[in-house]
C-alpha cells in the first residue's frame, strides 16, 4: 500500500518503512504495540498517525489533511489572527530518522 501512494510523488511527502524484527530499538522508543503501526512526521516530530491496517485511501486523505495544515510561516488565519503556531514547509525532503528505510517513488 504505501509502494502504491510512494509511486504518486506527492511532493514534500516521503514513504518510509521499518522492519521492528531488524530495528526492535525503533519499536521501542515509538511506543508501538502492535502493527501496523502508521505515524506521520514533519520536520522529525511526529504529527499524525495510527494504528491498524487501512486502505490507501485513508492514508492519502490523512497525509492530504495534515499537509494542508502546514502553512508558510507568519501567515495568518483569514481573521487575521495565527490560531496555531505556522510551520514552514520544506522545499525538500529530510531524510527520515534513523532505522526507517524510505520507499522510493518511482
Amino acid at each position: 500500500m504505501l509502494r502504491k501512494l510512494a509511486s504518486k510523488g506527492r511532493p514534500g511527502v516521503q514513504y518510509g518503512k521499518v522492519d521492528l524484527r531488524q530495528s526492535p530499538q525503533l519499536g521501542q522508543e515509538y511506543g508501538v504495540s502492535r502493527i501496523p503501526d502508521t505515524r506521520i512526521f514533519h520536520n522529525g516530530k511526529e504529527i499524525g498517525g495510527f494504528v491498524g491496517a487501512r486502505g490507501a485511501g485513508h492514508v492519502e486523505d490523512l497525509v492530504v489533511l495534515h499537509q494542508s495544515t502546514v502553512r508558510p510561516e507568519g501567515e495568518a488565519e483569514s481573521g487575521g489572527e495565527v490560531v496555531a503556531p505556522a510551520i514552514r514547509p520544506e522545499r525538500v525532503n529530510r531524510a527520515l530518522p534513523q532505522g526507517i528505510v524510505p520507499i522510493p517513488s518511482t
